[in-house]
């Protein structure tokens, strides 16, 4: 039907056809814009709820106790509502407490400190409750990384704990030269 053939009634009825059309499907398509931003908000926040139980579970693993299950609920639904960049620097602090746990405890001693004499010059004896010695900050040496004064061997890092044949080596050596140093 082309719209020149038309009279000015059967014009205005078309258009009056044609903006009842377009109405409608606005308001369909408004719906079906709202639909989609609905999804699109659930699928959010399902991501953001699957990243904060990760974080909350590496939190827990790192030693984060919560008093009961509604302290862990309110925990997670707090991270649930932080924004991106507030997210990203508590899952930085999480990691970095994490990290703090994982590393020796501050009250466990080295045995081959080789520091084994009490501050009035006696040797502990080789049982019973030991004091508890301030721990040594460690130095850099000016031979780091070299293989001198350490029978031909590198020199350990402090972070490495080394292997089980290291630590006996290190334990039998230490106990030689304490027993060889006694005998003299």
């Amino acid at each position: 039907m082309d719209p020149t053939e038309l009279s000015d009634a059967e014009k205005v009825k078309l258009i009056k056809k044609q903006q009842t059309e377009i109405e409608r499907l606005t308001k369909e398509n408004e719906t079906l814009q709202q639909k989609l931003d609905e999804a699109n908000a659930a699928q959010r926040r399902m991501v953001r709820k699957a990243k904060a139980e990760k974080l909350l579970a590496a939190w827990q693993e790192a030693g984060r106790e919560f008093g009961d299950e509604a302290g862990k609920t309110a925990e997670l639904e707090r991270l649930m509502k932080l924004s991106d960049e507030g997210f990203d620097a508590t899952e930085a602090a999480v990691q970095a407490f994490a990290a703090g746990k994982k590393k020796k405890p501050d009250d466990e001693e080295d045995p081959a400190d080789g520091d084994d004499e009490e501050e009035d010059g006696k040797k502990p004896l080789p049982f019973g409750p030991k004091k508890k010695k301030p721990k040594k900050q460690a130095g850099m040496n000016a031979d780091a990384g070299r293989s001198g004064g350490n029978g031909g061997m590198p020199w350990p890092s402090p972070d490495q704990k080394g292997s089980l044949a290291e630590k006996l080596t290190a334990g039998f050596l230490a106990a030689w030269k304490d027993r060889a140093g006694n005998d003299a």
